[in-house]
């Protein structure tokens, strides 16, 4: 009867023994999974990162189109006043030398 009692004792440590492998290997799995997830969760944070740096470049650029878009309207402006007082300017010329014929 006690060696009866063994086996069966050794079998259920056999078992149990089985069982805690088998616990053992879903958690070692899962752990893995986990680390996957986390490094591709890491790979996708960095992208976004460049993306980011990318979108801030872009924003700078941008910046500088639309700063050297208001000078150029500045300039365009100031270059159409001076076109029209040389207008009147040489308006002013063909006027007085008109008189001028009619008085010669």
């Amino acid at each position: 009867a006690k060696l009866t009692e063994m086996e069966t004792r050794a079998s259920e440590g056999m078992e149990e023994e089985s069982r805690l492998r088998e616990e053992l290997q879903k958690k070692v799995d899962e752990v893995a999974n986990f680390q996957e997830d986390l490094n591709k969760a890491k790979e996708e944070a960095a992208l976004a990162e460049d993306k980011m740096a990318v979108v801030s470049e872009l924003e700078v650029k941008l910046k500088e189109m639309e700063t050297k878009a208001s000078e150029g309207k500045e300039e365009e402006s100031r270059l159409r006043e001076e076109l029209k007082e040389k207008v009147e300017e040489v308006a002013k010329i063909q006027e007085d030398l008109d008189k001028a014929k009619e008085e010669a």
